[in-house]
């Protein structure tokens, strides 16, 4: 039902004892919360049975201290319930005027192509570190990475102007705030589901990745714009990566354009 819902698939299901129930367009929204273990327990089977790549996630550590029951951060702590009591009001609001308005979000060339080009580069740096398993990842996130878009400009449209009389079609175009701030949100959460898969493939059957994000940063980094096979090797060496894997990844790197053959045999050159 998840991986049908994502894409607003219709879905069909019989219960025992029950009627059939046909979903024409359904839309489902999870959101939980909990701790590394009960993730991996979720993903027991693997990533590649497309549900892990409909999830975004987001991992983080809180910092740990004591508080004395007589310190006043007890008394003067945010008030999260009526925060979020207040912002429903305001979502539930807008929800009641699009529920009876279509509307139709645009996306410029422009937009497009700036989309484009930052998924192009993620998704090269990523496919060397993760290979294949985190393809459809980077995929499903262009879906997510519209509808955040779309979320955005709708929200700005209601800030700016007075819809909640307007009962009519609607055309909003995005603009470069809306695009702008979800391409960071993506560039965040893809940093995070690429450590999620990460620890679910050291937990299940696949073999782990072979070299970090940081450590592919640095290498790269740390590469001069003209060197050789020895000189990547050594460099790699300083980030305890392995000469086996160190040769596997210049040749990816080779082939999705991140460095070029030299003229001298033996040469390459960091674009």
């Amino acid at each position: 039902i998840l991986r049908q819902a994502f894409h607003q698939e219709r879905i069909s299901y019989n219960r025992k004892g029950s009627d059939m129930v046909n979903m024409d367009e359904p839309f489902v929204s999870v959101s939980l919360s909990g701790t590394i273990d009960q993730l991996i327990s979720m993903f027991e089977k693997g990533t590649d049975n497309g549900l892990f790549s409909r999830f975004i996630f987001y991992i983080f550590n809180t910092k740990q201290e004591w508080i004395c029951m007589s310190d006043p951060r007890h008394i003067e702590r945010f008030d999260f319930k009526s925060f979020a009591k207040e912002s429903s009001k305001d979502l539930k609001n807008i929800y009641d005027v699009l529920k009876n308005i279509e509307i139709e979000v645009r996306i410029s060339d422009k937009h497009i192509n700036k989309i484009d080009n930052v998924f192009k580069k993620i998704f090269n740096k990523k496919r060397v570190i993760y290979g294949q398993s985190i393809e459809p990842t980077i995929k499903r996130f262009n879906i997510i990475l519209l509808k955040i878009i779309m979320i955005f400009a709708i929200v700005r449209e209601f800030d700016e102007l007075n819809l909640f009389n307007l009962n009519m079609e609607k055309v909003i175009f995005a603009k470069d705030v809306d695009v702008k701030n979800s391409i960071l949100i993506f560039q965040t959460l893809v940093e995070h589901s690429s450590l999620i898969l990460n620890i679910i493939n050291k937990n299940t059957t696949k073999k782990p990745v072979l070299i970090s994000d940081d450590k592919f940063n640095e290498v790269l980094k740390n590469l001069p714009s003209v060197f050789n096979r020895k000189q990547f090797i050594q460099i790699g060496n300083k980030f305890k990566i392995s000469r086996k894997t160190s040769d596997r990844n210049l040749k990816e790197l080779i082939d999705i354009g991140l460095i070029k053959k030299g003229e001298i045999r033996g040469e390459y050159i960091k674009k």
